[in-house]
């Protein structure tokens, strides 16, 4: 089995334990918050975020495995979109999942 399975594999595992709100200890940034600042940001929205970026990461592996060898000359662009994902997640957590007053 090729190793980007492998990675698929737990990102999925970890986009269905964020989509059920668990394994939140995952979430570096929100779990140093103190509990005031966690009151700002709808924990389940945070979660759903999470499990999507996780998916997404699992559905690039995937591709990245069925390519093969030919993948090789794409690893800076695979490394490249997930990078922007991540960065769409921050702005996305910091925007979308702060909650209304």
């Amino acid at each position: 089995m090729r190793i980007e399975y492998g990675i698929a594999i737990i990102f999925v595992i970890m986009a269905v334990a964020f989509w059920k709100e668990k394994g939140s200890f995952l979430f570096a940034g929100y779990n140093t918050m103190s509990e005031k600042q966690k009151q700002k940001y709808d924990y389940r929205k945070v979660c759903r975020l999470m499990s999507c970026l996780s998916g997404f990461c699992a559905a690039i592996f995937v591709v990245d495995g069925i390519m093969g060898e030919e993948s090789a000359d794409m690893a800076g662009l695979f490394a490249t979109i997930i990078f922007i994902a991540a960065v769409v997640a921050v702005i996305l957590a910091n925007t979308v999942c702060r909650k209304r007053k």
